[in-house]
């Protein structure tokens, strides 16, 4: 048997042992960045990167991609969104979805769809599905967009109607927001927040669904709806909704009586309420288009003539014919009832509720181009 010389067998010895080093200085030189990959991985998990991610995702398919992301987040608040389960969009609707903040608990919702194949669901993205009281004061848009805006304390609603001159269709869009847990909307910003929300959905849906509509301008802040329902103003001051029916109340009611109004424009809805001296609501006045005169319940219902009047009420109605997606318009005046005896107010004159529809509805058709007025 062969045996090996001890030079050799050391030099075997020295090169196992030389071999060994170099596995270690080249594991050591590789593990570093295999212990960051796997303790960042781990900090990716634990300080909620996954979660967030998911997050991101579900945002970016709500809605067919038409959310305006950092506008939604300036809307509620926050960054940490996700978008919602679909919902279905049965009953005439394009497109509804929803998009909630962690933690705060705010949901914003958003509905898409043709006017003539949602009628008369429109009055449910505002809150309401009737005539509406001085709890509740419609708001135009402006800035160039035929839409309204309005709040059922804690939440806010937006509606834009797009005419769609290529197809003879009207978009509809609402949003509705809650903005979460001790948040409001209730500053222009904020608002404006919601509003801009509103309009960024409508321009990209019209897109999305071949609408060639004019849109309107950009907006950053609005006056909400509650601003003016907590800042009445004398009835010889008026200038907006209620200026038609202004000299006819300081005549019949006194010259201290207050107005809720809003500024006129292309809105869908519009009001005016008349308070004693006292802000007590006695009258409210509304006028109703496109979408919103199709959900009115109450009188005038469905058999009623075209005008009309109940005395015994304090009630009155009429309607018109108007230009564009506004189409027929019907007018109301209800009383406010006086919450200690749950009856309505009872002027001298029981015409009186005629006479002030009269004048609001004969100034409101004017200004959207309504012909054919049929009055009390």
């Amino acid at each position: 048997m062969t045996q090996q010389s001890p030079e050799v067998s050391g030099r075997e010895r020295r090169d196992s042992t030389a071999e060994r080093k170099r596995r270690r200085i080249l594991l050591f030189a590789i593990s570093p960045p295999i212990f960051l990959l796997i303790a960042g991985s781990g900090s990716f998990f634990a300080f909620g990167g996954y979660s967030r991610w998911q997050d991101e995702r579900s945002l970016d398919r709500a809605c067919q991609g038409l959310l305006p992301k950092e506008d939604v987040e300036s809307l509620m608040g926050t960054q940490r969104l996700r978008g919602g389960a679909p919902i279905e969009a049965r009953g005439g609707w394009l497109e509804r979805c929803s998009v909630s903040s962690r933690g705060q608990r705010g949901v914003t919702e958003v509905n898409i769809g043709w006017r003539d194949e949602t009628a008369g669901q429109a009055f449910l993205n505002l809150g309401h599905e009737g005539v509406f009281g001085t709890s509740n004061t419609a708001v135009p848009v402006g800035n160039g967009w035929s839409g309204t805006m309005t709040q059922s304390s804690p939440i806010s609603h937006v509606s834009i109607l797009s005419a769609c001159r290529n197809s003879g269709k009207d978009l509809v869009v609402n949003v509705s927001s809650y903005p979460g847990i001790q948040k409001n909307l209730d500053t222009s910003k904020k608002f404006g927040s919601l509003t801009k929300v509103a309009t960024e959905v409508t321009a990209r849906a019209t897109k999305k669904w071949d609408c060639d509509a004019k849109l309107g301008n950009s907006i950053n802040s609005v006056t909400p709806p509650i601003a003016y329902r907590k800042n009445p103003v004398p009835v010889d001051q008026s200038t907006g909704t209620c200026r038609p029916v202004a000299p006819l109340a300081a005549e019949h009611l006194g010259g201290k009586m207050k107005v809720i109004e809003t500024p006129v424009g292309n809105a869908l809805i519009e009001n005016c309420s008349i308070l004693n001296e006292e802000s007590k609501p006695l009258y409210h006045l509304a006028a109703f288009y496109g979408p919103y005169k199709d959900g009115l319940s109450g009188l005038p219902n469905a058999h009623s003539p075209a005008a009309g009047s109940d005395k015994k009420q304090g009630i009155a109605w009429a309607r018109s014919e108007c230009r564009s997606f506004f189409g027929t318009a019907r007018f109301t005046i209800t009383p406010d009832y006086n919450s200690s005896e749950d009856k309505p107010y009872e002027p001298a004159d029981p015409d009186l509720p005629s006479k002030l529809l009269t004048a609001f509805t004969k100034e409101a058709a004017q200004r959207h181009g309504c012909t054919n007025l049929s009055l009390p």
